[in-house]
């Protein structure tokens, strides 16, 4: 069928590039070192759960975000908060899937 060519497709690839990232670069002994020896500054920035609007302030604040073609832009910053996120079920009736958790968090700052 017409659904089963295009969307399940692509839904199959999106899911598979979605979780590889966190598997290959973020799942990794590495990271999670980097993760722990930081640990404390994380804590720090993080707070409570992080809603997208904080985000962008915390990329602007530590120079994440800016003119510069090597820095993230709009569209990067907003990009790394959404695919950190772990899906939630219910976006209809629970409002949690517009914040991050601290493991979430630290996703995203990795990303």
């Amino acid at each position: 069928s017409l659904l089963e060519r295009h969307v399940q497709a692509s839904m199959e690839d999106y899911i598979r590039a979605y979780t590889q990232w966190r598997t290959e670069v973020f799942q990794t002994e590495a990271v999670e070192k980097a993760c722990r020896e930081h640990l404390p500054l994380l804590r720090q920035w993080y707070g409570r759960a992080v809603t997208p609007v904080e985000w962008k302030q915390l990329c602007m604040t530590t120079g994440l975000l800016n003119s510069s073609a090597q820095s993230l832009n709009d569209w990067d910053q907003a990009w790394c908060f959404k695919f950190s996120q772990i899906p939630h079920s219910n976006e209809v009736m629970q409002t949690n899937f517009r914040t991050l958790t601290i493991a979430e968090f630290a996703e995203c700052l990795t990303r």
